[in-house]
Order: structure tokens, then sequence, then C-alpha cells
């Protein structure tokens, strides 16, 4: 799969580790997504979710390097997701690709600015994007099915996911910093 480097007129491939880490990270959303929604939805109300795809994202944005990864791990996982008994498969699809994308063109394009500087802000900010549009998506998704959302949801969601998003990428990056070699990612300062 070729993906565009975050910087200006490089082109790359996705390596085989590259596509291992989506595929495993999605493995991983999808396993805590049915635990999390058979054992603790009822106290979370899907937050746990929220939160853990921003710390993926995050921690693929930091090894990877290169743009897509979050778009290609939504979009695997929510493909996954049609495959399964989950309710509403469609609405959880649209919300995972949607996250990603805005993941992605928000790191993209703020790169472009600057070369070779993703810092703990930009991702911060791009896990909270992608949450809020997540959540703005799935509700849209979930309306436009037939289901009746309370009033109350709508400004829960617009301020709760992209705080709950942002806390996901500040841990994602202080995961990445365990997992890649401290050279690389003390540039995230």
């Amino acid at each position: 799969l070729k993906t565009l480097k975050f910087g200006l007129g490089r082109v790359g491939l996705f390596r085989s580790r590259d596509l291992v880490l989506v595929s495993g990270f999605a493995a991983i959303y999808i396993g805590y997504g049915y635990v999390s929604s058979v054992f603790f939805r009822q106290f979370t109300r899907s937050l746990d979710l929220f939160f853990l795809i921003a710390v993926l994202f995050a921690v693929l944005a930091v090894i990877v390097e290169k743009p897509g990864t979050a778009t290609l791990l939504g979009a695997v996982t929510g493909l996954i997701f049609f495959g399964t008994p989950a309710p509403a498969a469609q609405h959880i699809a649209a919300s995972l690709v949607a996250n990603g994308l805005v993941f992605d063109l928000y790191l993209y394009f703020t790169r472009m600015k600057r070369v070779n500087s993703m810092s703990r802000t930009h991702i911060t900010i791009a896990a909270a994007l992608g949450n809020l549009v997540m959540a703005i998506v799935g509700l849209l998704a979930l309306e436009a099915s037939g289901l009746p959302i309370p009033a109350i949801v709508w400004p829960l969601a617009l301020v709760g996911d992209p705080i709950v998003g942002a806390a996901g990428g500040l841990f994602g990056l202080s995961v990445a910093r365990r997992i890649r070699i401290p050279t690389a990612v003390a540039r995230l300062k």
C-alpha cells in the first residue's frame, strides 16, 4: 500500500511491520470492544472505546510516521464489525473511518507547514478532533437509522468525547515513548 510520508514531496510504502501493527491494533480494539460492550457498557457508555481508539491512533502516528495509518485502522476495524453481531455495525464503521481520516488529515496538514514537527499538541488536537467527528458521525448515523437520541446526548458527546480523545492521545504518546527508541520520540516535546 502506497502512502505519502508526513512531509512534503516524500512517498513511501507501508511496510509489513506497519500492516502487522494495524491488524494487531484492530484485534485489540475489537476484542476489548466486545468485552466492554458486554460487561462495561452500562457504566462507561463506550467512552472507554473512544479513549482506546485515540490511544491506538497516537501510537500508530508516532511509530509508523506515515499518514493513512489511522484511516487504515479505522477502515479495517469497521469492516470487521460488519462480520460481527454488533448492533448498528454501519454506524460503528462510518464513525471509525471518519475518526481516522480526520486524525490523519490534521496531522498531515499541520506537518506540511513545518517539516518534521509532530508535537504532543498536534497529536492531542488530532485525537480530540477525530473523536469529535466520530461522535457526530455515529450519532447522525444512529438518528438516520431511526433510533431516537435523547437531546442531552448531543451536548454531552460534543464536549465529553473530544476531552476523552485528547486524554487518549496523551496516553498514547506515553505508550509510544516506551515502545519506540528514545531518540526518535525525543522530538515530540
